[in-house]
């Protein structure tokens, strides 16, 4: 016999896309969701500060929020039923990859405030990068986390995890054209991506230091990955290291 607690679960997740009882619409471009108030409010100081108040969505029970992408609310909404949502999202015809997805996913939550939807987000970031760091979808990740206009700025928790993988696999992710392509293209990344890189070379054998012509400060290289050309971490200049002095 299923518990209170097993059966109340259940009696919430088959509430999604269900219609009945219903008294909230989210809309979202041409997809739109009806909703229960009582669930998705209280996980949301968004909603919930709509529906209670006399702005026109809380009297009309409508809310349209068309600058987001239908797929990533409806992770949302999944996750206020389910307490879960499938980052393979299987209804997506764009079908972007699984660890992007939850770089959005944790995007929308910071956005509408629903915290635990973003601790499940990171979590599932850094399972899939700790597996995946190798692979294109881990640069387009990063691409996204460094996009000030599509991510959170303000919080650093997942560009922290992807900067784990990237102190780990320096060396391998250097040779990725992809990589070094994102790191030219993303204004501001390069700095910060090298920085990660190698924020502990100091403990390295065989350190090579050199005066970067642009900024003049001092980059510590290990010997074994420094090749003819690269990039200063200061300031993220390219460098052929010939051309640098060497201290």
């Amino acid at each position: 016999m299923a518990s209170v607690n097993t059966s109340l679960k259940l009696g919430l997740a088959s509430c999604f896309n269900s219609e009945d009882f219903t008294d909230l619409i989210i809309k979202c471009g041409q997809h739109q969701f009806k909703v229960h108030k009582v669930i998705v409010c209280p996980q949301s100081d968004f909603l919930n500060g709509l529906c209670n108040s006399d702005m026109k969505e809380s009297v009309e029970g409508v809310i349209k929020l068309d600058h987001d992408d239908p797929f990533v609310l409806q992770a949302m909404l999944h996750w206020m039923y389910k307490s879960t949502y499938d980052d393979d999202h299987g209804n997506n015809p764009s079908r972007c990859s699984a660890i992007v997805f939850n770089v959005q996913v944790y995007a929308i939550a910071d956005k509408y405030n629903v915290s635990e939807l973003k601790d499940l987000a990171l979590a599932s970031f850094t399972a899939q990068a700790e597996d995946h760091w190798d692979e294109a979808e881990f640069t387009q990740a990063l691409r996204l986390i460094h996009d000030d206009d599509k991510f959170p700025q303000h919080d650093t928790a997942m560009a922290e995890a992807a900067r784990a993988q990237l102190r780990v696999h320096a060396g391998d992710l250097m040779e990725s054209e992809e990589f070094m392509s994102m790191i030219d293209q993303v204004g501001g990344i390069a700095s910060q991506v090298l920085s990660a890189m190698y924020s502990d070379i100091d403990s390295v054998k065989n350190v090579k230091k050199y005066k970067c012509g642009n900024c003049s400060r001092i980059i510590r290289m290990d010997c074994v990955q420094v090749k003819t050309q690269g990039y200063c971490y200061h300031c993220g200049s390219n460098l052929s290291w010939a051309n640098c002095e060497q201290k």
